[in-house]
């Protein structure tokens, strides 16, 4: 027997069970199914571009002198712009 572990909002809720993440949205008639392992693998990949987005910005910053020195401000952008995916990907639910 499986253990469920159900949380309520409203007229939804989650059923979590230790294989799928399970939404259930009452009166419409609509569940999805969401492997648990998708869920983290967003979250873990969302995690890790906020990392690299943070060290290409902090990095970019502080550019050392020569040539280069004129093309930091394209990767400091490019680096938050990273930083903002991975923060979109963090903060997101699952659908």
């Amino acid at each position: 027997m499986q253990k469920l572990v159900l949380f309520a909002l409203n007229d939804h809720y989650i059923k979590i069970s230790l294989e799928t993440v399970k939404l259930n949205l009452e009166g419409s008639g609509m569940s999805a199914d969401m492997p648990i392992g998708l869920t983290v693998a967003e979250k873990l990949f969302g995690l890790i571009l906020i990392i690299i987005g943070a060290i290409v910005t902090y990095s970019s910053l502080n550019p050392p002198a020569g040539d280069i020195r004129h093309f930091s401000g394209i990767f400091v952008s490019a680096g938050v712009v990273i930083a903002v995916i991975g923060i979109f990907l963090f903060i997101a639910k699952a659908e």
